[in-house]
């Protein structure tokens, strides 16, 4: 089923109640109300997981690179902490 309340998650990214997400890229072209926004924001990402599934090596790939993304994402969210206070 799908696990994800996308209106709330477009809340919490907006509000910065959370750093980043990381999505499928399958659920782009699901229909939910707030997918624009949710592309909109920079702090909402999406990551080819299911074309990745095939090979170790490219699984080894797409993790690197999901790591990455979210390493950046929480500099950029403390960097940001940092520069309210």
């Amino acid at each position: 089923g799908h696990a994800i309340n996308y209106s709330d998650l477009y809340n919490a990214l907006r509000e910065k109640r959370i750093c980043a997400a990381g999505l499928d890229v399958r659920d782009v072209n699901r229909t939910h109300p707030f997918k624009t926004n949710l592309s909109a924001l920079n702090n909402c990402y999406y990551f080819p997981f299911k074309e990745c599934n095939h090979t170790w090596d490219m699984r080894s790939a797409a993790s690197e690179s999901v790591a990455r993304a979210v390493v950046s994402a929480l500099r950029l969210g403390r960097n940001s902490e940092q520069e309210e206070r």
